[in-house]
């Protein structure tokens, strides 16, 4: 192959490749179960998050057949108890769609807790007035 065919395929291979991550690098936010934190959001600053994609390969339940899927996690940067974290949130997550809902509604300020972990986890926002 010739230099240029090469630096053409490197070109194309690199392309689809995830992009590295730019931006702060700051601490995990870490839940945990059944004990409920208070987080802050400036989305002012921070929306757009900034997302990680992955695809892996999976069976479909269904028809056995290899299937392609894509999970989008979003990294939002959080303050909790003074100290600026990110929370990788994937947006197939509930929480992530009323998130977004929640600070449509003018809502900056979360409390939120984890039940259950592992395959099993779900977080929930808890109003406390």
């Amino acid at each position: 192959m010739e230099n240029n065919e090469t630096q053409r395929l490197i070109d194309e291979e690199l392309n689809t490749m995830q992009k590295p991550m730019t931006g702060e690098k700051l601490p995990k936010f870490k839940l945990e179960e059944k004990k409920v934190k208070k987080i802050h959001i400036d989305f002012e600053k921070d929306y757009p998050f900034q997302e990680y994609r992955k695809t892996e390969e999976s069976k479909d339940k269904m028809t056995g057949e290899k299937v392609t899927i894509e999970k989008v996690t979003k990294m939002i940067p959080v303050v909790h108890n003074g100290e600026r974290l990110l929370w990788w949130l994937n947006v197939k997550n509930p929480a992530y769609r009323e998130l977004l809902e929640r600070h449509k509604l003018g809502q900056s300020d979360f409390n939120i807790t984890q039940i259950g972990n592992q395959s099993e986890t779900k977080y929930e926002f808890v109003d406390i007035n």
